[in-house]
């Protein structure tokens, strides 16, 4: 049998319901270890909805811990980059909720950002983002998976069945 895959999660709500999911359903082992979340009735729940053993309100503990060897991530993506630089740089692999980053300013920055900052700043600084992410992942030898589930939904797999009984796809607008 296949070794154990122990799971630390970060962050307890609807993304973490649905990756809870996913690992009930998976073909190998695992083990839902540590949930993390901010308040002690996320924490409960999880721990009663979904199975994990126990739950944290640290960051630094969950990385910390010897037995976890996954850091799910399912935080706002304001705070993904700064998990995923951590979780790495701990030796644990990761899995990233989408979206993965953007741009959410800086203090500088007049507001309301969105019709403020060019696009151009917020796509430069996205992109200097993902750069540093791909080195922090590439020097780690760690794995990192990206959680994007529309490959999976229902109306895309249906999609997927019609096209392949039919060995053609056929679009109309």
């Amino acid at each position: 049998m296949a070794n154990i895959v122990t799971i630390g999660m970060v962050g307890a709500g609807r993304a973490c319901e649905l990756h809870a999911y996913g690992y009930h359903h998976c073909h190998i082992p695992v083990r839902l270890k540590t949930v993390l979340a901010r308040r002690k009735e996320q924490i409960d729940y999880a721990i009663h909805k979904y199975g994990f053993e126990k739950g944290i309100t640290s960051f630094k503990e969950l990385i910390e811990d010897p037995e976890i060897d996954v850091i799910d991530i399912c935080t706002p993506p304001y705070v993904h980059k700064e998990e995923i630089i951590a979780a790495l740089s701990a030796g644990k692999h990761v899995i990233c909720e989408k979206p993965l980053t953007g741009y959410f300013g800086t203090e500088d920055d007049p507001v309301p950002i969105g019709q403020k900052v060019s696009k151009k700043k917020m796509f430069e600084s996205l992109l200097e983002d993902l750069e540093e992410l791909e080195k922090k992942v590439k020097e780690s030898g760690k794995k990192f998976m990206y959680a994007e589930n529309f490959i999976y939904a229902p109306a895309i797999i249906k999609a997927g069945e019609i096209i392949s009984a039919k060995k053609k796809a056929e679009f109309y607008t």
